[in-house]
């Protein structure tokens, strides 16, 4: 297991290429660029605040964010991302690439420049979490189990509200393939939406249409 920091000093950078097996994150304001882990890496939860920042990286097992205040993944590429620290922000910038992004509490999500999730999930215990993609930023499925706020500015692929999701908020800004809602969720379209699926259990969900809708 590979400790940050390494040593007792102000500065909390790492630039070497390096490969780990097992890292942590021990301290806010470390930035870790260059490396890759081949299991997992965790900011563990005595971290209380404070940003951490990981450029061009990579984790081939699970990134788990049990502390910090706000999280930069710059570039790079991530298999598993689980945030369960109440209140973190994670913020995705450059090329950085998600398979799987999974929030256990309420966090906020930003997803901006190039970068892209492939599924992202809300657990019901996470409600009131917040998701939002800009510039090119995209996420392709999001599947929200629990109650969850979304701005979406680039196109999606599918968007599903779980029985438990009711009073979750969508701002649509670009086209959806497919919206599910499986509760009373507010739908606010303002780009194409080629279908949306209300099942019994989403009866009164109300759909805002704007000009481009």
């Amino acid at each position: 297991l590979h400790s940050f920091p390494t040593r007792r000093s102000s500065d909390l950078t790492y630039t070497e290429t390096a490969t780990y097996q097992n890292g942590e994150i021990k301290v806010s304001g470390v930035n870790i660029e260059n490396a890759t882990f081949t299991g997992n890496l965790t900011v563990v939860d005595s971290v209380v605040d404070g940003d951490i920042r990981l450029t061009n990286s990579a984790v081939q097992g699970e990134l788990l964010i049990k502390g910090g205040g706000t999280v930069y993944l710059d570039g790079g590429t991530y298999q598993n991302i689980t945030l369960e620290k109440q209140g973190v922000k994670i913020v995705l910038l450059g090329q950085a690439t998600v398979e799987t992004l999974t929030a256990r509490a309420a966090t906020n999500i930003v997803v901006d420049n190039q970068s892209k999730i492939k599924t992202l999930n809300v657990d019901k215990a996470a409600s009131r979490t917040t998701i939002t993609t800009q510039e090119n930023g995209t996420i392709d499925n999001i599947q929200s189990r629990g109650i969850s706020d979304i701005v979406l500015n680039t196109p999606a692929k599918l968007i599903g509200f779980g029985s438990s999701a009711g009073g979750s908020t969508l701002v649509s800004n670009a086209v959806i393939d497919k919206i599910v809602a499986e509760a009373k969720v507010a739908l606010t379209l303002n780009a194409n939406v080629e279908s949306v699926l209300l099942t019994a259990t989403g009866e009164g969900t109300s759909i805002t249409l704007g000009n481009n809708a």
